[in-house]
């Protein structure tokens, strides 16, 4: 499938065909600050009113897509930043498509802590011709959360 992208630069406009990333990734926990060393995860996906929907990864991912809420250890803030006993949890959004495979150990120690950069699964496109025997990192973005709300995918 080939999408067309529009480019625009300082007067000039233009568009250009792309092809869409076909990949399989690997999901690792990500530094979301310079001192940020540890996380783990407090649930899957974008909902939390059922605890076994909530904790069950979600199938399928979009870009977007709510992959879990994480519970940052305390230095992801800076020492001055930082309240007393505060928690700090973020969303992790996926910039990748595909099937959502977390890896079982993930999935059998619900409260252990990972280190930054450690592999908890992969996103696989469900391209047959990847070619390449070396996983990609997976693209994120991360969101402030409040454990008092509830997500919404």
């Amino acid at each position: 499938m080939i999408e067309t992208t529009l480019i625009i630069h300082a007067s000039k406009m233009w568009l250009r065909q792309t092809l869409p990333r076909l990949r399989k990734v690997q999901i690792t926990i990500p530094q979301l600050s310079p001192t940020h060393s540890k996380a783990k995860i407090y649930k899957w996906g974008g909902v939390s009113s059922s605890d076994d929907v909530a904790n069950a990864p979600p199938m399928q991912v979009e870009c977007y897509s709510v992959l879990c809420v994480v519970e940052c250890s305390p230095d992801l803030l800076s020492e001055e930043n930082r309240e007393p006993d505060q928690v700090p949890y973020m969303i992790l959004e996926s910039q990748e498509d595909g099937s959502v495979i977390i890896h079982d150990h993930v999935l059998k120690n619900k409260d252990r802590w990972y280190n930054v950069g450690e592999v908890i699964g992969e996103i696989d496109d469900g391209d047959q011709t990847d070619n390449s025997d070396e996983k990609a990192e997976w693209t994120w973005q991360a969101y402030k959360y409040s454990n008092d709300k509830d997500l919404i995918n």
